[in-house]
């Protein structure tokens, strides 16, 4: 015989009275592991509500919310684009260099430079030299040494006549210059090599005069000594 009532069955519990037999109480189901976020280590645990005496489906579950940490973000990776800048300028092209100054360019060096070639025995074109200088640079200082060294080449050459113009040019048109007193010695001198003693005297005489003092007044005494 059977002591306990099968679900839904009638129970007749005094004569007249009957009830229907409760079912009976499940136990609860095993817990259902539910995954929240993107972390599989965070995980709570939900049950599911029993059924209700009337056998109605449970309401949803209530979103639980998980006690583990939060699922740690994906890395941000953060890319800084350049300021805006603005158009660079062209670069300027590069200016030609200046030539540099050298010992043979401008006033002094063309005279330096001419001077040379006298001095190393190179008269013709020392003089052409010269006179290249004197057509670029005509108010030059230097005009009155170029004209006496012009005469000096000739002196070396013996040429006493074209000496004597370029010294007398010297001493006419640059009296108060120190190359006068050195040209009007040279006129005298020349006048000397040639055996014009009387022309030679006359020039020597005024150096000693108009420019005491000098080296060439000094010189010319010595010249002076050795007339007749």
């Amino acid at each position: 015989a059977r002591n306990t009532p099968a679900q839904g069955e009638v129970v007749e519990t005094s004569p007249g009275q009957a009830r229907i037999a409760p079912a009976a109480v499940q136990p609860p189901p095993a817990a259902q592991t539910a995954q929240t976020g993107s972390n599989p280590d965070a995980a709570v645990k939900v049950y599911p509500s029993p059924l209700s005496a009337s056998g109605a489906q449970p309401a949803a579950p209530v979103a639980a919310t998980s006690q583990a940490s939060p699922a740690t973000p994906a890395a941000v990776v953060t890319v800084t684009q350049p300021a805006s800048q603005p158009p660079s300028k062209p670069a300027a092209a590069p200016q030609a260099a200046k030539p540099a100054q050298t010992a043979s360019t401008g006033e002094k060096g063309e005279y330096a430079s001419a001077l040379r070639l006298i001095e190393r025995g190179k008269n013709a074109e020392g003089r052409a030299a010269m006179d290249k200088f004197m057509g670029k640079y005509p108010q030059s200082r230097l005009t009155p040494n170029a004209i006496y060294w012009k005469g000096e080449t000739y002196y070396g050459e013996r040429n006493y006549q074209e000496a004597i113009l370029a010294f007398r040019d010297v001493a006419a048109r640059f009296p108060n210059t120190a190359k006068a007193a050195d040209a009007m010695l040279k006129i005298g001198m020349s006048y000397q090599r040639m055996s014009d003693n009387q022309n030679a005297r006359f020039y020597l005489e005024q150096v000693v005069s108009q420019h005491p003092g000098t080296r060439a007044a000094n010189l010319a005494r010595q010249q002076l000594s050795k007339l007749p």
